[in-house]
């Protein structure tokens, strides 16, 4: 584990092609990763053992200062490799616009590139966040409690708060709790049938579907547009398919 300093990009000794041959004259990444860890395993193995038993800690001072060094030479190599995969997706998906054309300034669709080591499969790299408007899904609910339907399981909440009022023989005053709490039973299974709040995008458009299919797709189209969509392009992303020969 050597502290050395190595020579910086702009001394001599130090000479990258360009691409696409940039990485040409190194090892595979499996073969560097194996070596690296074995030369870190020796290093440590003989650093320790040169040192000898640790009596105090400022005996392990050395060593310290020499995993230091390491640590951040082994940091600093993974961020560049990391900028220079950034640049490279940026220029893939440059090259992918000039291919398959653009809209607001991302990629239109994906790209099949044919190559003998496999073929490179090109695709968006999107994150998909959905919001769902609570507020709308309670009115709905509401809505729907509250005017007869099959779903309500033959409960007309209008009619019965009606008949009650108006002095149905076979209501009283007295069956408004029992009328208001069997409501509130409905109301809570169709927002149940929405998943945990928060709710489930697939659950509320299912409930849309379902009140739908009771004829009310005006009430249909509020819960619908109760979800909003955002997405987040991060990029590309590029596979390989295939087997290599």
């Amino acid at each position: 584990m050597s502290t050395t300093p190595e020579a910086a990009p702009d001394e001599p000794g130090f000479q990258l092609e360009p691409v696409p041959t940039v990485l040409s004259g190194m090892p595979e990444p499996a073969q560097f990763k194996d070596t690296l860890l074995r030369a870190i395993n020796e290093g440590y193995a003989e650093l320790t053992a040169t040192r000898g038993e640790v009596v105090s800690r400022e005996d392990t001072y050395d060593v310290q200062r020499r995993l230091a060094n390491s640590l951040e030479k082994c940091t600093a190599f993974g961020a560049a490799f990391t900028a220079a995969s950034k640049l490279l997706k940026q220029y893939v998906e440059e090259e992918l616009i000039l291919a398959v054309g653009e809209q607001d300034g991302l990629p239109v669709g994906p790209l099949k590139v044919p190559d003998a080591q496999g073929d490179v499969s090109i695709t968006l790299d999107q994150k998909h966040t959905y919001d769902i408007d609570v507020e709308t899904l309670f009115a709905a609910v509401a809505a729907t409690v509250s005017t007869p339907s099959v779903d309500n399981a033959g409960h007309d909440l209008a009619a019965e708060v009606t008949a009650i009022v108006e002095g149905d023989h076979a209501r009283g005053p007295g069956d408004l709790p029992d009328v208001l709490a069997q409501a509130m039973i409905d109301a809570q299974r169709k927002l149940t049938t929405c998943g945990k709040f928060d709710p489930q995008v697939s659950k509320v458009r299912a409930y849309a579907a379902e009140i739908a299919r009771q004829g009310s797709d005006p009430l249909a189209a509020v819960v619908s547009a109760a979800i909003t969509k955002t997405t987040e392009h991060k990029g590309v992303k590029i596979t390989r398919k295939g087997t290599k020969p």
